[in-house]
């Protein structure tokens, strides 16, 4: 019998064939910007509260809560590794998530509001309405099983996708917004891209939504960068015209020819009205020039910026917070980072009740097919055009998938794929074991990646090495182990071009027919 781990792409495993019950869909909302002022110095003991669960409640946990999961990767930039303490009360706040009877989202909203008190002057209430109460509910009841089939993946994916395209608007920007948003909007920023992050890593099975979320990844990163640069330079623009000096006239007293006036200089706060620092007392006469006494007034006005320069800080410090440098370190390596070119996929590029043809990359009339037939030991290697392929069974393959591998089975004979000797440089492929034997021997099984231009790569399950060709792109030219997968990408002999046979009506689940 069969492994149970062996999958036959099926109805069931396609885009739309979904299992359970899902969520409607949301209307994209209009959010105001600092709708999710949830900063990473949410107070203790408001966590505190969220006490374990039993180690029976525990037990009885069949499923995984995605919002616990997006908490983990909110902290998590691809590429640069783990920000340390970024939304840190959020991961503490998803290991009870699930089980550990609390009503965690209310708990959530509660520190958001606390949070956004400390940084919106007014309208609190207004700032967390309807909208976010909904998407955080949606994220509350986001659970799905630990074994979820290909169809709970793809709903996974696309309700991530969802809840990101709600908590975004493209006609946010900074000039729509006030300098208090920036904690509320860096945390939204690392909310969102939390959220992509996760549909990007759990996208497996469709290449374009794959491609779409990696671009979607970079893209949000850039405009959370735009807007938190505008609202910095708001919070500069408020910080220098906040404190300001005020003269103060002590009186004048007037000669013959001319009147010397005595004044001091203040340094206030301008929406206090409160008086930070003041000079001593300073003279003007405006008849004559008088270095002395102009020295002095530019030495006051000196001192006076320096004086304002702690409480400067002091409201600089309440918005550009280390976890704010963080999350913007982040967005900044997000954005230089080069966006992924190749997909590893767990779907069949082809339908189920299709074959796979391999063609050489850059040669329209060699196909790979098993010199002497379907047999035993048979060399796999370039040999007759598409039309040729079509009409061997010795050329055509399909693609099962066991873990997150693949055996290429030969259509007319129970023999697969097979890297003779094991997963070694040089190493021929040819036909040898049937699926059992594929099931328990790795160098029986291939890793599947599709390159950007649509392109396959195949790599040992076991060891980074790629099938390639012995003698290039020439007939005869036999598949053996050359290339790292990095250095296959770059190697047309290391890439195939494929067709799915026979032709279907409805296009293969992540590319078209033929390539």
């Amino acid at each position: 019998m069969l492994n149970s781990n062996a999958v036959e792409p099926s109805s069931d495993t396609m885009h739309g064939a979904m299992t359970g019950k899902r969520r409607r869909r949301k209307p994209r909302t209009r959010l105001l910007a600092g709708l999710l002022a949830m900063h990473v110095l949410a107070p203790s003991a408001a966590l505190a509260n969220a006490g374990p669960a039993s180690a029976a409640a525990r037990a009885d946990c069949q499923a995984e809560a995605v919002f616990g999961t997006i908490s983990a990767v909110a902290g998590i930039i691809p590429g640069i590794g783990q920000i340390e303490s970024l939304f840190g009360f959020l991961s503490d706040i998803g290991e009870n998530w699930l089980c550990g009877g609390q009503n965690v989202a209310q708990m959530m909203m509660e520190i958001a509001k606390q949070q956004a008190e400390l940084v919106f002057e007014e309208n609190t209430l207004d700032i967390f309405g309807k909208e976010v109460n909904d998407q955080i509910n949606i994220m509350k009841e986001l659970k799905y099983s630990s074994n979820p089939t290909d169809a709970n993946l793809m709903a996974q994916v696309d309700d991530l996708d969802d809840i990101w395209d709600a908590l975004s608007t493209t006609e946010q920007t900074g000039s729509t917004l006030s300098f208090r948003a920036l904690p509320g909007m860096a945390a939204l920023a690392s909310i969102k891209l939390g959220a992509l992050t996760l549909a990007y890593d759990l996208e497996t099975l469709r290449v374009e939504k794959w491609r779409t979320l990696g671009a979607a990844r970079v893209r949000e990163a850039q405009e959370s960068l735009d807007y938190l640069e505008d609202l910095e330079g708001q919070l500069e623009q408020h910080i220098q015209t906040r404190f300001v000096t005020r003269a103060e006239s002590l009186g004048s007293t007037c000669g013959t020819v001319s009147c010397v006036s005595k004044f001091k200089i203040h340094l206030v706060d301008d929406v206090t009205k409160k008086r930070l620092w003041t000079s001593g007392v300073l003279t003007w006469s405006g008849v004559t020039p008088n270095p002395v006494q102009d020295q002095a007034y530019k030495d006051v006005l000196a001192e006076a910026a320096r004086q304002a320069l702690p409480y400067q800080n002091e409201i600089r410090n309440i918005y550009i917070t280390d976890e704010y440098r963080a999350i913007k370190q982040g967005l900044q390596a997000q954005v230089r980072l080069p966006i992924p070119t190749l997909f590893k996929t767990r779907l069949s590029p082809c339908n189920d009740d299709q074959y796979v043809i391999l063609r050489a990359q850059a040669q329209d009339d060699l196909t790979v097919t098993a010199i002497g037939g379907s047999v035993d030991g048979s060399s796999l290697a370039l040999s007759g055009d598409l039309n040729y392929a079509q009409a061997h069974d010795s050329s055509l393959f399909k693609p099962i998938r066991f873990g997150d591998a693949f055996m290429y089975k030969v259509r007319d004979a129970d023999l697969t794929m097979h890297a003779w000797g094991g997963s070694l440089p040089g190493k021929s492929v040819k036909l040898h074991g049937g699926r059992d034997y594929a099931e328990h021997h790795p160098n029986s099984l291939f890793h599947t990646y599709i390159t950007a231009q649509d392109e396959l790569i195949l790599q040992a399950s076991d060891r980074d090495l790629t099938v390639g060709l012995s003698n290039g792109q020439q007939t005869q030219s036999t598949l053996l182990l050359g290339k790292k997968l990095s250095d296959a990408e770059k190697d047309p002999a290391s890439r195939f071009r494929f067709a799915c046979y026979p032709q279907s009506a409805r296009s293969a689940p992540a590319l078209l027919w033929q390539r």
